[in-house]
């Protein structure tokens, strides 16, 4: 009888640093954090691991010539098509749309201002099916450099991650070009 080994490994229950150049090698961390890591957990009658509170750096993308490595869950066609429903969908094109002008505005006036916050949630979305899963992002500039921090409520990392990510970086860093 062939016996199977399971390496178990401890952590913290919350807060999981990946830093990597670029979103790919983050992603290929932040997998790997999450199956050392994760717990095991069910929702909606589906098992998965999850970790809490991951926390991902992304260097060095440059939003102008995005890398889709043969690795990736997704491919280049995936993207576009999604980057498109991302930018006209409900849940964020229209939020989006509606503070991005005011956030660039306030953030080109006042570089060191800490207030630059687009808010993706509803108090409605507590009951929805189809709430956002970004429902904040935040802006700062240092050392002339802009922060986007992204607060996902939740994420499907195999896929999503990678989506939400790509959408992130091409969409704000074009938005904020006076840098």
């Amino acid at each position: 009888q062939k016996q199977e080994f399971i390496r178990m490994y401890t952590s913290e229950e919350a807060g999981f640093l990946v830093r990597g150049k670029n979103i790919s090698s983050v992603w290929i961390k932040l997998l790997d954090q999450i199956n050392k890591f994760g717990k095991q957990v069910s929702h909606d009658g589906k098992n998965f691991k999850e970790i809490i509170g991951a926390v991902c750096v992304i260097e060095s993308e440059d939003p102008d010539n995005l890398q889709f490595p043969d690795f990736l869950s997704i491919s280049r066609k995936e993207f576009d098509s999604f980057f498109k429903e991302f930018l006209n969908d409900e849940n964020y094109g229209k939020r989006i749309s509606s503070q991005i002008s005011s956030a660039t505005e306030k953030l080109s006036s006042s570089i060191g201002s800490r207030k630059i916050v687009i808010s993706l949630w509803n108090a409605k979305d507590l009951n929805s099916h189809s709430s956002p899963v970004i429902t904040e992002l935040l802006f700062k500039i240092q050392n002339q450099k802009l922060f986007l921090t992204a607060i996902i409520a939740s994420n499907e990392v195999f896929k999503h991650f990678l989506l939400n990510a790509f959408s992130l970086l091409r969409n704000f860093l074009s938005s904020f070009s006076f840098l």
